[in-house]
């Protein structure tokens, strides 16, 4: 269990919160609109109302005591980049923030991100326009360049031609990972996806498998296939709900077993005991 600041409470913002409530982390939640912060109250441990871009109000929240600190202000770029600066400047140990560009990137890391996702341009691909889509992604590497890059290309909306030529480019950027999906389309990491990416990048590009991942049987087989990465909530649920039912197993007192006794002769069923689900 990790103890996680999440600033902003958008649609990225709440989404984030859902899936660390899933998780079972501790999270305070931070906006500045009252209603967002109402919204998310059943899925974090503590929230709070206010101005992220307040260094006083933000040294209030005590960020170094975090373990992560997320920057999920998504309408207001000159609110993320202040907050993630003042986050660093207060101490905070690892801070995550989204950006849209390289050029919000290059500020975020600069003034304190320690890591980036970026989403590929669909537009972009869907009209073929592949040089600009290397560019783009070549352009948030430059500007990240000692810190881990992980390329989502939201596979759910590809052609297998598509995502052939994304691993290609993905490769060519020198990015750090591949990503399936962002978890906010049409769908996740399918068996197929993870194959085609390990199989069409080399091994100095990791493969993150997102959403789509159900089961504990569903996450061995894209580790299998060649996932570095998972990105999931349901399997951390069931790993930890079967640890406590051993654990509730192991501290139980055994049971004496009961002495043989002689079975009585069965009786017929009437109508009403049998079992007529077919």
């Amino acid at each position: 269990m990790k103890t996680i600041l999440l600033i902003g409470l958008g649609r990225f913002g709440r989404h984030v919160a859902m899936k660390l409530h899933e998780l079972n982390h501790q999270v305070m939640a931070v906006d500045k609109d009252e209603a967002r912060v109402n919204e998310v109250l059943p899925y974090v441990t503590n929230a709070q109302i206010g101005d992220s871009t307040n260094e006083d109000f933000l040294a209030s929240l005590g960020v170094r005591n975090f373990d992560v600190c997320i920057v999920a202000i998504g309408d207001n770029f000159q609110s993320s980049l202040e907050t993630a600066s003042l986050l660093k400047e207060l101490g905070a140990r690892l801070v995550v923030a989204r950006a849209a560009r390289d050029v919000q990137a290059k500020f975020l890391l600069r003034n304190g991100a320690d890591e980036v996702d970026m989403v590929i341009n669909l537009a972009m691909v869907k009209d073929g326009c592949w040089d600009d889509v290397a560019a783009d992604i070549r352009a948030v590497r430059e500007v990240s360049r000692g810190r881990i890059l992980k390329v989502i290309i939201e596979c759910c909306l590809l052609t297998e031609e598509e995502k052939r030529m994304l691993c290609r480019i993905v490769s060519d950027s020198g990015a750090d990972y591949i990503k399936t999906s962002t978890g906010f389309s049409t769908g996740g990491a399918t068996a197929d996806d993870v194959r085609l990416l390990r199989t069409c990048c080399p091994p100095h590009v990791k493969v993150k498998a997102a959403g789509g991942i159900a089961s504990l049987a569903d996450a061995e087989e894209f580790i299998r296939l060649g996932a570095d990465r998972l990105g999931t909530s349901r399997i951390v649920k069931i790993a930890m709900a079967q640890e406590q039912q051993a654990a509730e197993a192991a501290a139980a007192p055994q049971q004496p077993e009961a002495s043989a006794q002689p079975e009585a002769p069965a009786q017929p069923e009437t109508p009403e005991q049998q079992d007529t689900t077919y």
